[in-house]
């Protein structure tokens, strides 16, 4: 028995995305048989997901990494078997789902985001400087919360005119000391 359960449990419901390959043959690489209602399921929620305009969860990030490399189909699959792995820790460890958010990957590996957004705009005719931005903990800033919405800006940032005209919430907003 394997100590990764969760993977069992997709490939006994069919749910587990095919590679096999022996000596530099690429074999079948369909999925098994298994519950086709639950497969049905998992596949109108992956697709659904996939095709999501708001685009912030883990699963709609997962189905846009995958997608351009392996194919939609194989990403849906994809998408289906993560799922099905996310419900089986939900229920057998009893807790909620936590979803890692839209920018998983970026955050995985900021290395490669930063490098491939750098190539982007070299290709574009683009001349690419890249300088560490951030605020120090002894930083004074004025912060401004409109609508759920929150903004810092340093101090010592704001120049001269002590002025800053910006927009917040989608409203026009002055921020001055």
């Amino acid at each position: 028995m394997p100590a990764h359960r969760g993977c069992t449990t997709s490939m006994t419901h069919g749910v587990s995305p095919g590679s096999n390959e022996s000596a530099g043959r690429v074999k079948s690489t369909k999925t098994r048989p298994g519950n086709r209602y639950l497969k049905g399921a998992l596949g109108v929620a992956a697709l659904n997901q996939a095709r999501s305009k708001s685009r912030k969860t883990y699963f709609s990030a997962k189905f846009r990494h995958l997608a351009p490399t392996r194919g939609p189909m194989k990403a849906i699959v994809a998408v289906e078997r993560a799922m099905l792995t996310a419900a089986w820790y939900m229920l057998t460890n009893a807790e909620f789902y936590r979803d890692p958010g839209a920018d998983y990957y970026t955050r995985r590996d900021p290395a490669r985001t930063k490098a491939r957004a750098v190539k982007q705009l070299e290709a574009l005719g683009y001349t690419v400087t890249i300088q560490q931005a951030g605020i120090d903990a002894k930083d004074m800033v004025i912060a401004v919360t409109l609508g759920g919405e929150s903004r810092a800006y340093p101090i010592r940032e704001m120049g001269y005119h002590h002025v800053v005209n910006d927009r917040l919430h989608q409203l026009p907003i002055v921020v001055t000391y």
